[in-house]
């Protein structure tokens, strides 16, 4: 349907937009696991540490900083507190 094209279309002239945004953990990030996964908007995606040696437990809040593909790569959430 034309619907359906038009939502293709719109992630992947979208999919930059989403840098930045906080995402939550729903599986254990694990590089050398190749583990990972998070939802955003709505869809669950592979996720991968922007750090190799970083694992992010699930539940955690990150912060995408990159779409390669159909993954996303993400980094910690830095505490306010630490920044003090």
């Amino acid at each position: 349907t034309m619907l359906k094209k038009y939502n293709k279309n719109l992630l992947k002239t979208n999919v930059q937009s989403v840098i930045g945004q906080e995402v939550k953990i729903i599986e254990e990030v694990n590089n050398d696991e190749m583990t990972g996964m998070a939802i955003l908007n709505g869809q669950e995606w592979t996720v991968r540490s922007e750090t190799d040696d970083v694992i992010i437990k699930s539940g955690e809040k990150v912060k995408i900083v990159e779409v390669r593909g159909v993954k996303l790569i993400v980094a910690k959430i830095k505490e306010e507190k630490e920044c003090q």
